[in-house]
């Protein structure tokens, strides 16, 4: 049975016990009008738990969450589900003593996470009188790029019915975005705009590496119920970091018009992007950067023939187009603790993730 030949040991002590063999905003599916909102929507926020000062911590939590959604209601930016959020913390063993509400640790829980923006604030109250402060935290400049807050003297019910909406859209409208920009190393690249989905209408950034349009994240079109996942079966994952397919699936997935990379076009990106043995330094954000890659890459893990979800945070596994024999299917991988490319052969009922290319046009 092929074994993945990855060079890089986190993915096979993983794998091997598991015997696993310039900017353009013209494009086609975009007017002036979409621009903005398809840059920003591009971006990945979190809101970490509110804290709180004479209240107690149930109410804070309910209105962190209240909060998230009202953000994600105004479809300004990507917001990742607390449980995601979670997950991948202990997942990467983080620990905090007491409230993680400072910049510092914001910026520390958002490179942990991948994350662009992350939302810090306090709930507090004084009398009969709360008052909530937000404010967004960059995670590449650690800067505070927007801030709200708001008082209000009464009932609790006051801060969800009136407050929150109005704080909520103040804290996005002042998040400073713009469009995705090439780094200067020297690669043949070309940041282009976004691809709208017909199938189910979700947006996909795009840039051009070499002669190839390449997706900047990992599809999300569900295939099938029972041959495409999110990992750990949480529905909030899929939208962070993609679906898991097994093989047949994957040469399904992409829309038309896209489809799989071969092998060759997988080596055509990494020569594109600095060679094998530093691709990855251009395919996600280098420690404590903004992510400002061209290809976004996100450690999504993988799903095993058996149902295990593992490497989140650790590693992203994608499929290939070009099919080794009836069992295996070319594979290809990152371990973000390198730069890294690599790739081998590995059973196609594993749950990879799916980047799609399409020719130049």
């Amino acid at each position: 049975m092929p074994i993945p030949r990855f060079a890089f040991s986190r993915l096979l002590s993983v794998l091997l016990p598991l015997a696993l063999s310039s900017v353009s905003l013209a494009g086609p599916d975009s007017t002036k009008n979409d621009a903005p909102r398809a840059a920003n929507k591009g971006r990945f926020l979190a809101v970490l738990p509110l804290g709180h000062q004479g209240v107690d911590a149930s109410a804070a939590n309910v209105l962190t969450e209240a909060l998230a959604d009202e953000i994600l209601r105004l479809k300004r930016v990507r917001v990742m589900e607390r449980s995601q959020m979670e997950n991948i913390l202990k997942e990467q063993g983080f620990q905090q003593s007491g409230a993680c509400d400072g910049s510092e640790c914001a910026v520390e829980v958002g490179r942990i996470l991948g994350i662009d923006l992350m939302v810090v604030g306090t709930l507090g109250k004084i009398g009969n009188t709360y008052t909530l402060s937000v404010r967004a935290v960059d995670v590449g400049s650690s800067e505070v790029v927007a801030s709200a807050r708001r008082s209000i003297r009464g009932e609790i019910d006051i801060l969800f019915t009136e407050m929150l909406p109005v704080l909520a859209k103040e804290l996005v409208s002042g998040v400073v975005t713009g469009s995705a920009s090439s780094p200067d190393r020297g690669a043949s690249t070309k940041v282009l705009d976004t691809f709208v989905d017909p199938r189910d209408d979700q947006r996909y950034e795009y840039a051009r590496i070499g002669s190839l349009d390449w997706m900047m994240r990992n599809m999300n079109y569900r295939v099938s119920q029972f041959s495409s996942w999110c990992y750990d079966d949480a529905p909030g994952n899929c939208g962070f970091l993609g679906r898991l397919y097994v093989w047949d699936k994957a040469t399904l997935a992409c829309p038309q018009g896209w489809r799989l990379p071969t092998d060759q076009e997988w080596k055509d990106l990494a020569e594109n992007l600095g060679g094998m043995d530093k691709a990855g330094d251009l395919m996600r954000s280098a420690k404590g950067a903004k992510d400002n890659s061209l290809f976004r890459a996100k450690a999504a893990g993988f799903r095993d023939p058996e149902g295990h979800y593992l490497g989140i945070g650790a590693f992203s596994l994608w499929w290939s187009a070009t099919e080794s024999d009836t069992a295996t299917a070319g594979s290809w991988g990152l371990d973000f603790s390198g730069t890294s490319l690599g790739f081998g052969e590995a059973l196609k009922a594993n749950g990879y993730s799916v980047r799609c290319v399409r020719p130049v046009q």
